[in-house]
C-alpha cells in the first residue's frame, strides 16, 4: 500500500485473523499444525507471534496473554527440564515479545543440544547414516542456531559474531547470504529461511549492517528464479520489505541516481546505458531507492588471460597438453571452468572457438551435472548452464583434426550472459596439425 502510495483498507480483515489466531491457541497457549490441537508446532507458533507483535507495533490491538505463554514455557523447562532443539524457536519469538524468561541458561541448554547433535552427525560413518525422507543424517541446523544468535542480539546477550559470518558466501554478482551447504530436514529450515533470520540479525548489529544491501540483492534474486510459498513471502516481507520503502521508494519513484560529466542529469528510469569515449569521464551517485546493479566495461580484442569481475578462471587443454595433433585421429578438447563464487540465480555460457584444422568427431549429448544445452558451431562449441555452484567443471569438446598446418586456437571464455562482465578467458594458443 505504501509502495503504490493507497490508504491502507483491510484494518476489519487483520483484526479477524488476530481474533482468530488468539482463539485457537492449544493448551500450552501455542498452535498447531491444524485446528486446536496438542500438538505443537513451535515454527509455526514462532511465525504466528512474530506476525502478531508486528500487528501490534502497527497500532492493531492484540489481547496476547503473554503470562501463559511464559508461564507453560518455565513449566517445561525449570520443572519438566525438558528441552529439544524446537525451543530455539520459541525462545526467539519470545524474546522479541520481551517476555521474562532466563534466556541465558535457556539458550545455553538448547545451544548444548545443538552442539551435541553436530557433534553426533561427524561422529556418524557412512554405513551408520541414517535416512529420512527429508534427506540424510547430516542435516543443517543453523536456522536454529541463527534463532539463538538472534534471541541473544533481542535481549542484549553478547554473542560471537563469527558465529554467523563462518557462514558468510558471496555470490559472483555482489549478494551475500549465510549458508552451511547442508541439506535441510523441514521446508521451513531452507536457505531463505535461514537468510531471512541472518538478515534480521545482521540489520540490528552496526558492525553488519553494511551487508544488508548484498543481502536484500540476495532476496531479490533468489525471488526471480524460486517459487516462494507463503510462509516465505510472509517472512521476507516482514524483515526485508521495511528498509527497501525506507528510502521514500514508491511505484512512481523506485530509485535515482545523479551522473556528472558526460552528461548532468539526474536518473529516475532503468535501465541507463552510456557510452564512453576514451578523453571522456563521468561520475555516479545514487540519491535515493531501491538497490540497483551498476557495471561498467571495455570493448577490447583479448589475446592473453584474462579475468572481468572476479567469479571465474578457465582453462583448455588437449591430452597431455599436447600442441601437435595427428591428422584424422580424434582427440578431445578438455575445458575446465573453475568457479569462485555462487552463480546460482545467473546463467553462464561458454565459448570454445576450436581449431581452423579441426572438425567435431561427435555432436552427440555430452552428459555433465550442470550443462544445460550445448550449440556446435563451424568455428565455435557453446555451452550454456543454467547454475553453477562454486566449486570446478570439467566440459569435452570431442574433435577431428583433418588439415595439417599450424593454426590458431582463440581465447576461450566464460561469462554471464546476462551480465558479461563478469567474465575470465584463456590465452591465445598456437598448435600444429600433422600427418
Amino acid at each position: 500500500m505504501k509502495y503504490e502510495q493507497r490508504t491502507f483498507r483491510y484494518d476489519k480483515e487483520v483484526n479477524k485473523i488476530i481474533e482468530r489466531l488468539l482463539k485457537n491457541q492449544n493448551q500450552e497457549f501455542l498452535w498447531s499444525w491444524w485446528d486446536v490441537s496438542t500438538y505443537t508446532s513451535y515454527w509455526m507458533s514462532a511465525h504466528i507471534l512474530r506476525a502478531l507483535k508486528a500487528a501490534q507495533d502497527a497500532g492493531f490491538k492484540v489481547d496476547l496473554n503473554l503470562d501463559n505463554i511464559v508461564r507453560k514455557a518455565e513449566y517445561k523447562f525449570e520443572i519438566l527440564r525438558q528441552y529439544e532443539i524446537n525451543d530455539a524457536d520459541l525462545l526467539n519469538a519470545l524474546a522479541l515479545w520481551n517476555a521474562k524468561l532466563n534466556y541465558a541458561k535457556h539458550i545455553h541448554h538448547v545451544d548444548s543440544i545443538i552442539q551435541r547433535k553436530q557433534t553426533e552427525q561427524v561422529l556418524k560413518t557412512p554405513t551408520h547414516h541414517v535416512f529420512t525422507s527429508y534427506g540424510s543424517y547430516n542435516y543443517s541446523l543453523l536456522k536454529d542456531k541463527l534463532l539463538l544468535i538472534e534471541a541473544r542480539q533481542l535481549v542484549n546477550i553478547p554473542y560471537q559474531r563469527d558465529s554467523l559470518l563462518r557462514y558468510k558466501k558471496e555470490g559472483i554478482m555482489g549478494d551475500i547470504r549465510f549458508s552451511d551447504k547442508k541439506p535441510y530436514n523441514h521446508w521451513y529450515e531452507d536457505e531463505l529461511a535461514v537468510n531471512t533470520v541472518a538478515y534480521r540479525i545482521v540489520r540490528r548489529d552496526s558492525l553488519l549492517s553494511e551487508m544488508m544491501v548484498p543481502m536484500q540483492m540476495y532476496f531479490i534474486a533468489a525471488r526471480k528464479n524460486e517459487r516462494w510459498n507463503t510462509y516465505h513471502s510472509s517472512s521476507v516481507l516482514m524483515s526485508v520489505l521495511p528498509d527497501l520503502l525506507a528510502g521514500g521508494v514508491s511505484k512512481e519513484h523506485q530509485a535515482s541516481i545523479t551522473v556528472r560529466g558526460k552528461v548532468n542529469e539526474t536518473i529516475e528510469k532503468f535501465p541507463y546505458w552510456l557510452e564512453l569515449e576514451p578523453d571522456e569521464d563521468v561520475s555516479i551517485q545514487k540519491d535515493s531507492g531501491l538497490p540497483l546493479y551498476y557495471m561498467q566495461y571495455v570493448e577490447e580484442r583479448v589475446t592473453k588471460a584474462k579475468t572481468g569481475v572476479e567469479g571465474f578462471t578457465i582453462k583448455t587443454s588437449f591430452p597431455n597438453d599436447q600442441t601437435t595433433l595427428e591428422a584424422g585421429k580424434p582427440v578431445a578438447l578438455t575445458v575446465e571452468v573453475d568457479v569462485k563464487k555462487d552463480a546460482a540465480q545467473n546463467y553462464v555460457m561458454i565459448e570454445v572457438p576450436i581449431p581452423g584444422a579441426c572438425s567435431y568427431a561427435d555432436k552427440g549429448k555430452q552428459y555433465n551435472r550442470v550443462e544445460t544445452h550445448r550449440e556446435y558451431f563451424k568455428e565455435r562449441t557453446v555451452i550454456f548452464c543454467e547454475e553453477m555452484k562454486t566449486g570446478k567443471y570439467i566440459f569435452v569438446i570431442p574433435l577431428l583434426p583433418r588439415f595439417t598446418g599450424r593454426y590458431i586456437l582463440n581465447p576461450a571464455q566464460v561469462s554471464l550472459m546476462y551480465v558479461p562482465v563478469v567474465n575470465a578467458n584463456t590465452d591465445l594458443k598456437s598448435i600444429a596439425v600433422i600427418d
